[in-house]
Parts: C-alpha cells; sequence; structure tokens
C-alpha cells in the first residue's frame, strides 16, 4: 500500500475519532468541552453543579429526523432558595423544579445549545414551563445558581 493511501486512511480513522462518528448523541455532548469552559467536559459541568440534586441525559430524533441531546436537571430547591428574599404574598416554593437543556450537534460535529426551558412544580402537581434565559448557562458556568429567584415561586393557591 503506498504511503500516500496509508495518510488518507490515518486521517480518515482520525477525523472519526475526532467527531465521535456512531457514538451516541448524549456520549458526544457529555464528553464535549464548551468554548467558555474548555478544559471541563459539559457532562461534568452538569453532574458537579451544587444546585442540581439530579441529573438524567436521554437522546431522541427530532420530528427532522435530527438527533438532540437533552439533560433534565431537578434543583435542590431549598438551597438554590437560601440567597433568595422571601417571595411575594401569596406565593409558594415550588416542590420541585428543572432545568432541560437541549444540545444538537452541527455539521462539524461541534455541540450548539438548542435551547433549554425551566419546569417548576407544585405540591399539588400544577407546573409552568417558560423558556430559561440565556444567563442560566452562563451562570451554570460559573457555580452560581441559575434559577432566578422568580423561577422558584409558584402562587400558593396551585
Amino acid at each position: 500500500m503506498g504511503i500516500l493511501i496509508r495518510r488518507r486512511i490515518v486521517a480518515f480513522l482520525l477525523v472519526m475519532l475526532m467527531t465521535g462518528c456512531g457514538e451516541d448523541p448524549v456520549a458526544q455532548v457529555k464528553s464535549a468541552v464548551l468554548v467558555q469552559k474548555p478544559d471541563t467536559p459539559i457532562g461534568r459541568i452538569f453532574s458537579e453543579y451544587r444546585y442540581f440534586k439530579s441529573v438524567t441525559w436521554e437522546s431522541y430524533k427530532d420530528d427532522s429526523g435530527q438527533e438532540l441531546a437533552r439533560v433534565s436537571c431537578e434543583y435542590d430547591v431549598t438551597a438554590s432558595l437560601a440567597g433568595c428574599p422571601r417571595g411575594p404574598a401569596g406565593e409558594a416554593p415550588a416542590a420541585r423544579a428543572f432545568l432541560n437543556v437541549l444540545f444538537t450537534l452541527d455539521a462539524n460535529g461541534h455541540v450548539v445549545v438548542r435551547g433549554a426551558t425551566f419546569q417548576t412544580y407544585s405540591e399539588k402537581g400544577y407546573f409552568e414551563e417558560y423558556p430559561a434565559d440565556p444567563a442560566v448557562i452562563a451562570n451554570l458556568l460559573d457555580g452560581k445558581p441559575s434559577a432566578t429567584c422568580e423561577a422558584l415561586y409558584l402562587p400558593s393557591y396551585l
């Protein structure tokens, strides 16, 4: 086999290793790094975040067939509210709160944050869901509380 062919084979294998060809989207996202924190894999950022009490990963395909990775993180509501003022009259702390982040891989195999939402649940099972502010990811990367105080309160009659 000629040297040119060997180089092409080696180059092809290196590209496959770098892009994670055939690898589960969750594994690809968890092992990737973000520009803002290039020394820490994404999976570790979520698993070591002190305001989460559980982190669950899943992958699926959307309606267009694109593979997605989603991380659903349950907040420790008590810890998250520790630095917050008391909620407004008529509101109570959420019984449960989640941050859901959706990731995709672009054509070059780079991880892209596609969106994030908050979900808060009352004791009676009522819930609200709304888009998370982009600052949520920045705060998470810095180890700061990522949920706003307002997001962790619901009307007490619910």
